[in-house]
C-alpha cells in the first residue's frame, strides 16, 4: 500500500508557486511514484482534494488505474 502526501501536506514539499499545485503537475507526481515503485496499474482510493487528483489521474493515464474510488467529490463532468 502506498499513501503519499499531496504537495503542501504532511511531510511533502511545499512549493511556493501556485502553478506547482495544478492537478496535471500533481498527477505527474503520482505517475512518478508509480514508475519508481514499478507499479503498472493501481487501485486508487481518494478523498476530498485527493479525489479531484484521482479523477485527473484516471482521465490522463487510464492505463495506470485498475480501480478508482473517490469519496466526497463526484465525477467532474457536471462542472465542465
Amino acid at each position: 500500500m502506498v499513501v503519499p502526501d499531496l504537495r503542501g501536506y504532511g511531510r511533502s514539499g511545499k512549493p511556493e508557486a501556485v502553478e506547482s499545485y495544478r492537478l496535471r503537475v500533481m498527477t505527474a507526481d503520482i505517475l512518478a511514484i508509480l514508475a519508481e515503485l514499478e507499479i503498472g496499474r493501481a487501485h486508487v482510493v481518494s478523498h476530498d482534494w485527493g479525489a479531484s487528483l484521482a479523477w485527473t489521474l484516471a482521465a490522463v493515464s487510464p492505463g495506470n488505474v485498475d480501480h478508482l474510488v473517490t469519496l466526497s467529490v463526484g465525477h467532474p463532468a457536471p462542472t465542465l
